[in-house]
């Protein structure tokens, strides 16, 4: 629910690429967080502030940041980050640690199996919109819409283990295979 985007957040999960996952130079999206326009300033639909996804068989982070306040497609800055080759046949862990801001106070922290292998501070890290961006999973072939250089016709691909915290989440609460704790809460003198 876009309405319930947290200003501060853990993800975590775990992704299976199967062998079949043909190497293509027309990226996808796996995991991302989009934002919902201002649509009160005239605000239309824009690409996706951040998101996970898959290149020519590595792992990538794309980041579009603008802090203007209203921000119309294509004009935003832009990032493609590289997180490493895509391994197949087998389960691959991430966490992410995302503190939302389109300005220089934003935190993006990204773990793959167990090691940090990118992290992003005091640097923006989406859109200048009333509400923070919200997470969606699956894959999104933009390409396959129409006239497409990509070389594939299909995707296949596993997550699990999908986890989401707050701020008082921790890198334990949401990493796949953890047990999370259960946060505990304060007990007030109650009248019997």
């Amino acid at each position: 629910d876009p309405q319930a985007s947290l200003s501060k957040e853990w993800v975590g999960f775990s992704m299976f690429i199967p062998s079949g996952f043909e190497r293509d130079h027309s990226p996808e999206s796996i995991v991302q967080f989009q934002a919902l326009p201002d649509f009160n300033l005239g605000e239309q639909w824009r690409s996706a502030p951040l998101f996970f996804g898959s290149l020519k068989d590595r792992f990538i982070l794309e980041i579009r940041t603008d802090d203007k306040p209203v921000t119309t497609q294509g004009n935003y800055t832009f990032e493609r980050i590289d997180l490493g080759a895509i391994s197949k046949d087998k389960w691959t862990d991430f966490v992410l640690h995302i503190e939302w801001a389109h300005d220089q106070t934003g935190k993006l922290e990204v773990w793959k199996n167990e090691t940090l292998v990118y992290s992003r501070i005091n640097k923006p890290n989406c859109y200048n919109d009333k509400l923070y961006p919200y997470l969606k999973m699956g894959i999104y072939k933009w390409d396959w819409a129409g006239e497409s250089n990509s070389v594939t016709t299909e995707r296949l691909l596993y997550i699990d283990e999908i986890r989401i915290g707050g701020e008082k989440a921790t890198y334990q609460d949401v990493h796949p295979g953890s047990i999370p704790q259960p946060v505990p809460v304060e007990k007030k003198d109650q009248e019997i």
